[in-house]
C-alpha cells in the first residue's frame, strides 16, 4: 500500500523535462514561420494571456517576421529558475532568417509537465547589420 501511494504521488507531481524546452522553442519558431498566431496564443500559459491580448501578440510576432522568415534557430544559452512557486526556462536562440540574424529570448513556464510560452523578446541588432 505504501509503495502504491508513493507511486501515485510521484505521478501527480509531474515536471516538464528540461530537454523539452528545445521542442517547445522549435514549435514556437515553426508557428511564427507559418504565421500561426492563434495557435501560439492558445497554447501560451494562462498567465501570459492575462497580460497580453491576441492582438498584442500578433503585432509582436509580425515585427519579428519583418526581420525575415525563420530558417533555423540555434540555442546559445539556457537558464532555469524558480520564482513565484513556478519553474521557468529561459533559453536564448540565434534565429537565422532569410535576411538577418536575430537574438530571441524566450521564457517558458512549467505548466503541469509542459513548457508553455510566457514571453519573448527579439533583438535584430544583436549581431549588427547583415
Amino acid at each position: 500500500m505504501i509503495i502504491l501511494v508513493a507511486l501515485l504521488s510521484n505521478g501527480c507531481s509531474h515536471e516538464a523535462p528540461t530537454e523539452d524546452v528545445d521542442k517547445a522553442a522549435a514549435q514556437f519558431f515553426l508557428r511564427v514561420k507559418g504565421a500561426q498566431y492563434n495557435l501560439i496564443y492558445n497554447d501560451a500559459a494562462d498567465k501570459f494571456k492575462t497580460t497580453k491580448s491576441k492582438a498584442e501578440l500578433q503585432n509582436s510576432l509580425e515585427q519579428l517576421l519583418a526581420t525575415g522568415k525563420p530558417e533555423q534557430w540555434i540555442r546559445i544559452n539556457m537558464n532555469f529558475n524558480d520564482r513565484d512557486k513556478s519553474r521557468f526556462a529561459e533559453p536564448d536562440y540565434m534565429l537565422e532568417t532569410d535576411r538577418n540574424r536575430v537574438l530571441v529570448n524566450l521564457t517558458f513556464v512549467d505548466d503541469n509537465g509542459e513548457w508553455k510560452l510566457m514571453g519573448f523578446r527579439a533583438n535584430p541588432n544583436a549581431w549588427g547589420k547583415q
